[in-house]
């Protein structure tokens, strides 16, 4: 017989130490508080099988109630990308499509905009020599669409043939971006079973996936998915075309940040000056491979200086070792501040505006992300590169927003993010420098969990979990993969792969 807090324990580990489905489905505060009151209101002394039982219901109930709420979110802003349940008929899903004025409207608005195309491709004359014949068609397409959207996007300042060109860029990008998603979170065999067909990953123009779009398919499971896979890629690369040709596409945008990295190397940093250093942290299995805490609660990570080092250190199962490239910042009393400088573009703006609901780019506030890595955590250091900011990179009144910490709190950095994790503490805030950035401040051992930790605090878990509830259901619908997204067995397989993939040898 288990006492409650051993049929925990054991539930929440696991033999490979990776969390089970209800860790991430039944992380709000609020349900965990309704779960831990179930459980204290079962009678005498619960068995592990009546633990089991109450987290089945937990967990069936949570996946219900996000699935419902996330799928009417996204029907407001895709509606042209419906997961149909695979228990719907293609009558019902017929009606369904007939009596939605919006969904209607996307129909007959695409219907348009290819018998448009159609029309420019028939007033080139047959009598050409077939290549010739075909390069003239697919221009004219291009010419209709570029003609029908040149009002919309402004695309007069562009002209065609950029326009042409961003646009093969942005499906190409697509395609490119949905291999990179396959092979970052699916094992092989499930990775064979979601790849798209060899015709639409062929296609990389816009006319070529309406034709796909359109054309008569057959009753075969691999030619229904084919219409869906092209509008996929045709929508997604319209969300990228526009991020592509807005004020902060990736040209713009890297101009803009590295005018602020220039900032941060001369008045932030000491200009020039680098170190090499060699983090070594201990990791705990039984914590999900987060820095281990020693007998006093301090974390066990330190950092020795590479030029000391007569060989690197060896990484095993329960010690990760990472070399570093660290800034310095000299306070006014000569001590030094060792900084790790981490900056990204965001890549799949795509991903963001589906989980955000956003459809300009624009909106998106972390398309450049900066993080500042501080090896020691003296306070006094701290409150000093708090200040330096304050008088370098955000010295005009109004330049920062969304500023949030969990410090000295409990709960999730950013409290408005619902995948957020509660383990991992820092600062977060945005800030304007020609387009907002995100600013993140962080300690040493938490970024460590970051890059290894088995859980919400990882960050490929906690990509696993944003794609789970917003990318995956869209983009490989139930109804024609055959895969359910909230099937918590579905999960759990995916999570696990994550963590064999991170896993020490």
């Amino acid at each position: 017989m288990l006492t409650k807090t051993q049929a925990q324990m054991k539930m929440a580990n696991g033999s490979t130490h990776c969390p089970p489905p209800f860790y991430y489905a039944s992380r709000d505060a609020d349900a965990l508080r309704d779960l831990e009151a179930t459980l204290l209101a079962l009678p005498g002394t619960p068995t592990f099988e009546q633990v089991q039982e109450v987290l089945r219901t937990k967990i069936s109930d949570a996946m219900v109630k996000r699935r419902h709420e996330h799928e009417r979110n996204v029907l407001r802003t895709f509606p042209n990308l419906v997961c149909f349940p695979p228990s719907m008929s293609m009558k019902e899903i017929y009606k369904y499509i007939k009596r939605s004025s919006v969904l209607t409207g996307e129909v007959k608005r695409f219907r348009s905009l290819y018998w448009k195309m159609q029309s420019a491709a028939e007033a080139i004359p047959k009598n050409l020599d077939s290549d010739v014949y075909q390069t003239a068609v697919l221009e004219a397409k291009e010419r209709a669409l570029f003609e029908r959207y040149l009002k919309p996007y402004r695309l007069k300042t562009i002209g065609f043939e950029a326009t042409r060109t961003t646009l093969r860029t942005a499906i190409a990008n697509i395609h490119q971006y949905i291999q990179q998603i396959l092979y970052a979170f699916f094992p092989i065999n499930r990775r064979k079973q979601l790849e798209y067909d060899a015709s639409v990953t062929a296609a990389h123009t816009m006319p070529q996936l309406f034709d796909l779009i359109l054309q008569p398919r057959g009753n075969g499971v691999f030619e229904q998915r084919i219409p869906l896979q092209a509008r996929v890629v045709a929508t997604l690369a319209q969300l990228e075309f526009e991020y592509l040709i807005s004020p902060h596409n990736p040209d713009n945008l890297d101009s803009i940040r590295n005018e602020l990295l220039h900032v941060f190397n001369q008045n932030v940093f000491v200009p020039g000056e680098l170190r090499r250093v060699i983090v070594v942290a201990e990791l705990d299995p039984n914590n999900y491979y987060r820095v281990k805490r020693k007998s006093d609660g301090k974390f066990d990570v330190a950092w020795l200086d590479d030029t000391k080092q007569s060989e690197m250190p060896q990484t095993s199962e329960t010690r990760f070792v990472l070399p570093l490239l660290v800034n310095v910042i000299r306070m006014p009393n000569g001590k030094e501040i060792l900084v790790h400088f981490d900056t990204r573009r965001k890549v799949f703006i795509f991903a963001k505006q589906l989980r955000k609901l956003y459809r300009e780019s624009d909106h998106v506030t972390d398309l450049s992300g900066l993080s500042l890595i501080l090896l020691n955590t003296r306070p006094e250091e701290e409150e000093y590169l708090a200040d330096l900011l304050r008088n370098t990179v955000v010295n005009c009144p109004g330049l920062v927003s969304a500023q949030d910490s969990n410090a000295s709190r409990a709960g999730t950095i950013d409290q408005h993010n619902p995948f957020s994790s509660p383990d991992r503490t820092g600062e977060k805030y945005d800030f304007r420098w020609g387009v907002k950035h995100e600013l993140q401040i962080l300690t040493l051992p938490y970024f460590v969990n970051s890059l290894v930790a088995h859980a919400l605090d990882g960050h490929p878990f906690y990509k696993l979990l944003t794609y789970l509830d917003t990318l995956f259901p869209w983009i490989w619908p139930t109804s024609l993969f055959g895969i359910d997204w909230y099937d918590p067995r579905i999960r759990d397989m995916l999570w696990q792969h994550q963590c064999r993939m991170l896993q020490a040898a």
